[in-house]
Parts: structure tokens; C-alpha cells; sequence
């Protein structure tokens, strides 16, 4: 019996609700009333941001108003682009050396001291033993 009444829970705690995410621009998704106090019908454009009130209880939602700056259209003028000089070094010796091919190098020396390690008695023993057979 409490699987069901977690699972709810969770769903509802999880979900978001539709009063969460009201902005300006947005659809009623009940009748309220807004700031001034006139009728929002359900499914109507919510026209300014501030705290609607539900029209059959007490409860307020918050609208909230999108960044003014985004959604101006007006067109901008444009930004002052500067140059700043770029300073060029004289000297063009390499900085640094490529570390790959010693590194490679080592891994196929640490490769190759596994493998002869693995096979260390395969190489004497072996042979011994064909030259016994053979006796």
C-alpha cells in the first residue's frame, strides 16, 4: 500500500506543476485575477508580470517577466570593435620537446620485460626437455 502513495508523491514532487513556469506571454491555465484586480478567463494571455490571485480561493501565482533587454527587437547599434596590437616574438626557437616518442619507447620496454617475464621458463626448460626425451 505504500509503494503506491511513494510513487504519487514522488511523481507530484518530481513533476512541475503548471503554476510553476507562468511568464508574460503565457496562457492562463485557470481563471485569475490579475494585479489590478480585472478577470483573467482560463486559456487568456497573461499581459504583465506580478502576483495573480486564483478567482475561487486565496491563492496567489507569481508571472514573472522575461529579461526586457532579450526581448527587445529594436535594433542595436553596433559594438566598437578595437584592435589591440599583437606582440610578435623575434625569436622562434621551440619552447618544449614531444615527449611521445620516449614515452612509446618505454612502454615497449616495459612491454617486452612483461612478456620475457610471463615466458622466463619456457625459454630453459623447454629445451631441456626435448634433449631428456630424446636420451
Amino acid at each position: 500500500m505504500a509503494f503506491p502513495l511513494l510513487t504519487a508523491a514522488t511523481t507530484r514532487h518530481l513533476l512541475p506543476q503548471p503554476t510553476d513556469q507562468l511568464r508574460v506571454g503565457g496562457m492562463a491555465p485557470f481563471a485569475l485575477r490579475d494585479p489590478e484586480g480585472n478577470a483573467v478567463a482560463q486559456g487568456e494571455r497573461l499581459s504583465q508580470a506580478g502576483l495573480y490571485r486564483l478567482q475561487t480561493g486565496e491563492r496567489l501565482l507569481a508571472v514573472n517577466a522575461l529579461d526586457v533587454e532579450e526581448s527587445n527587437l529594436q535594433q542595436r547599434a553596433e559594438p566598437a570593435i578595437t584592435e589591440v596590437p599583437q606582440n610578435v616574438l623575434e625569436d622562434d626557437t621551440p619552447v618544449g620537446r614531444e615527449l611521445w616518442q620516449p614515452l612509446v619507447f618505454a612502454a615497449l620496454a616495459v612491454l617486452l620485460a612483461e612478456w620475457l617475464y610471463s615466458h622466463r621458463g619456457s625459454f630453459g626448460r623447454g629445451g631441456a626437455r626435448k634433449q631428456r626425451a630424446q636420451v
